[in-house]
């Protein structure tokens, strides 16, 4: 049900854009804002009287908003009355799929902007996140390139950089709304009845978001209105379905769920969203919007949704978009008379070393972690010969043995319990001596850097060398990406040497570390449906370079 009530959402919001663009055809912008939001609080507030928890929430009134919490609202507010605002002026002045494009990037702003608005600091971005961002950057700098070349760029600069920053500026906007919105449902979240404080919060969004929106149409007067039937059907459509029941179903959607990976289910908005603009012919979809979608997706695929953690995902999708930008922006150098057997040769040694490497690799990982459980079991079952103290140090030390990556380190565990003199650890010196040694042989630098060269060779034999048609360049991809995977898999499991996944709760009972009990279904179906549609994307738009002027 989270899941249905999620969609329900997704699709709703991904038609704002669309509806957006046929309604402020004929309505002013904060005059469009204002009556979306009047027809919004009109089914907030009927749906509120419907609620069975209105007759206290009416009792408790507006008692708990203070002055910080108004300021919150107020900020709030703003931001969304000016980031719609963004998005809707910049469909005058760049592609409606774009614009959309780059605006829904706003989830990434948001991990940057929420812990300088709650925690006053950086500290809980990663350096990874932030060099993942960039893709989202370049997806941004893919969508606003065309624009750049217009006429009207070129003869106002300024302002033309200024036009093509709105939906990013919007996205931006968005964020520090988000932000405010969920800070100030926090606040006046009643736990008895969740649904009714919920429809409350959005109550109080609704009526500031019509004043300050008044107030702006009557600073920045735009066209006159004119009403029709179409025009009023898309503004109830757009309160009622989308501000209302949009915003209500994603919260419920968070509130049933059992996990907040619910989430991930957001991300479908931007690819619905620019499906509805193609479909009714507002948008084109031309190739730079389909490489800033691909980039974008992308980043919230390896940022925000997390379905895979290993090196060799996020390898994979960003050896995707590499090897993908170079054979969609250029062409096969077909030099090489058989093409396909010239790269089956380093592929033929490439899988040998593969095979040999993660063979030795797994038989190794499997008989350390075997030799410390057996260790460990046995030090559980002689606790009170070798006392509690003792016990607990030498499973630190063995944890320590398994899980070190410094020799050094490795070494100093080792001979803490080896060379402790106690006469009960002496059952277990021949697995002590057979884990030590283990560890102690780990993967040589020659042979990492020897299956590097050859995965190198392979991958530029396969890009560059191929043939000048589609099959070559789908085949060339797909080998490239497999190799690359199977590269990053290796490292993947040298450094599952240093992990050991059972531990001991505060109870002294064991467990297995969440890495393998977490769920993760939510968040890889939606990997593999996005991935699916970078893919697709990616195969048409080598299909129409290869066969476009032969359809």
């Amino acid at each position: 049900m989270p899941a249905l009530y999620m969609m329900f959402s997704v699709l709703s919001w991904s038609l704002f854009p669309l509806l957006s663009v046929w309604g402020i055809g004929s309505l002013g912008i904060f005059d469009y804002i204002l009556l979306t939001y009047a027809a919004g609080l009109a089914a907030t507030l009927v749906l509120l009287f419907l609620t069975p928890g209105f007759k206290d929430l009416r009792k408790e009134g507006l008692k708990r908003i203070d002055g910080k919490m108004m300021v919150d609202i107020i900020i709030g507010c703003v931001t969304v009355v000016l980031s719609f605002a963004c998005l809707l002026v910049s469909f005058s002045y760049m592609s409606k799929a774009g614009a959309t494009v780059v605006y829904e990037a706003w989830p990434i702003l948001a991990m940057y902007i929420t812990p300088l608005l709650i925690k006053k600091g950086w500290e809980t971005i990663s350096r990874k996140d932030l060099a993942f961002s960039l893709l989202a950057l370049v997806g941004i700098g893919f969508l606003l390139y065309p624009e750049i070349k217009t006429a009207g760029f070129a003869a106002d600069k300024f302002m033309g950089t200024f036009h093509l920053l709105l939906p990013l500026l919007g996205g931006a906007l968005m964020a520090v709304a988000a932000v405010m919105k969920s800070r100030v449902s926090h606040l006046l979240e009643n736990k008895k009845h969740p649904i009714a404080s919920l429809l409350r919060t959005q109550a109080i969004f609704s009526a500031c978001v019509m004043v300050l929106s008044g107030i702006f149409a009557l600073i920045w007067p735009d066209k006159p209105d004119v009403f029709s039937r179409e025009n009023i059907l898309i503004v109830v459509a757009v309160g009622v379905f989308i501000h209302t029941l949009g915003n209500v179903a994603y919260t419920m959607a968070i509130l049933r769920s059992a996990k907040p990976n619910i989430v991930a289910l957001w991300y479908l908005m931007p690819v619905f969203s620019v499906v509805w603009l193609w479909l009714a012919k507002v948008s084109a979809v031309t190739e730079y919007i389909v490489w800033g979608s691909i980039f974008i997706i992308t980043s919230n695929l390896i940022m925000t949704i997390r379905a895979d953690r290993s090196k060799s995902y996020v390898a994979t999708l960003i050896g995707l978009l590499v090897c993908g930008l170079w054979i969609y922006f250029t062409n096969g150098q077909e030099v090489i008379t058989d093409y396909y057997q010239a790269t089956s040769v380093p592929l033929f040694f490439y899988a040998i070393l593969v095979a040999f490497m993660m063979e030795r690799l797994i038989d190794r990982d499997r008989s350390e972690e075997s030799l410390a459980i057996e260790v460990i079991n046995y030090i559980d079952e002689h606790v009170e010969s070798i006392g509690k103290a003792a016990s607990a140090a030498f499973k630190d030390h063995i944890t320590g043995i398994i899980t070190g990556a410094d020799p050094a380190d490795v070494a100093r565990h080792y001979q803490a319990v080896r060379n402790a003199n106690n006469k009960h650890i002496r059952a277990v010196h021949n697995q002590l001596d057979q884990l030590a040694l283990s560890k102690a042989q780990s993967t040589s630098f020659s042979e990492m850097f020897t299956l590097f060269m050859v995965g190198a060779l392979t991958v530029v034999m396969l890009i560059i060398y191929r043939p000048h048609y589609f099959i070559a360049d789908g085949y060339s991809i797909v080998l490239a990406l497999a190799v690359i995977f199977v590269f990053f898999t290796v490292l993947d499991l040298c450094e599952q040497r240093h992990h050991f996944y059972l531990s001991r709760n505060e109870k002294g009972e064991m467990q297995v570390a969440q890495d393998l009990t977490a769920n993760l279904a939510v968040e890889r179906a939606i990997s593999m449906v996005l991935v699916l549609c970078v893919l697709a994307a990616l195969m048409g738009l080598l299909w129409v370079k290869h066969m476009g002027d032969k359809v």
